[in-house]
């Protein structure tokens, strides 16, 4: 008797479901197998239903989403590998630009993550993030913290209690507090009051050593059901 095929390769064998993303010039067609979307739960699960029409036409229109971004949801339904922007280039810790255009990029793959209700998708991207995060710049071993304007995206997109709002927060977080209360530290993040107050009320104890987020990346994990 034959070996019966492995899971997976049974669930890739399958129908798949056309996804359309982004709008005007800038529209990129995906063709993802129905069983690996609707294996995950949430979004997906509830869209491709029977009695919706993109579950009778498995088709879905995501015109507010990026291309790159939901591609790289594909190719990690496929591989469960993520490719950042720089991920085949660590020398792209020596430019200031390049890394936090990464960090957007893999801050925007966890907002997409969080709108499709996919746990583990999440974590996933937390497991990248905090990896890149811990990367030093091969010159000097210095870490690069998020900056401002990042750390407002990600406030403005996800919700109080986000595990990626405890992150942005606990990349800064320092024992001392009065350095947070200076107006040099004021003055930085003015704007984003809501950061300052999750700064404020971190634990004194959990002060995360540079180049170490990786290893407490669970700490950050959603809870998978």
């Amino acid at each position: 008797m034959a070996d019966k095929p492995p899971r997976k390769r049974r669930r890739i064998l399958g129908e798949t479901v056309t996804i359309v993303v982004g709008t005007d010039d800038y529209v990129h067609t995906l063709h993802v197998h129905k069983s690996l979307l609707t294996d995950r739960g949430g979004f997906f699960t509830a869209a491709l239903k029977r009695h919706w029409k993109e579950g009778q036409e498995n088709k879905i229109c995501l015109p507010e989403d990026c291309p790159m971004i939901v591609a790289t949801y594909a190719e990690w339904l496929y591989s469960d590998k993520i490719l950042t922007l720089h991920c085949d280039n660590p020398d792209h810790k020596k430019s200031h630009s390049l890394t936090q255009t990464e960090y957007l990029f893999i801050a925007c793959l966890y907002f997409f993550a969080e709108k499709i209700l996919d746990d583990r998708f999440a974590n996933a991207v937390m497991d990248v993030f905090t990896k890149t995060l811990d990367l030093p710049d091969p010159d000097d071993g210095s870490c690069w913290e998020p900056k401002a304007p990042l750390i407002a995206a990600i406030y403005e997109e996800t919700m109080p209690r986000s595990p990626l709002r405890n992150l942005m927060v606990h990349t800064y977080v320092d024992t001392d507090r009065k350095a947070w209360l200076s107006d040099k530290m004021r003055k930085r993040f003015e704007d984003f009051p809501e950061f300052l107050m999750d700064l404020l009320a971190a634990d004194p104890d959990s002060k995360v050593v540079t180049g170490k987020l990786y290893k407490g990346r669970k700490t950050f994990y959603r809870e998978v059901k």
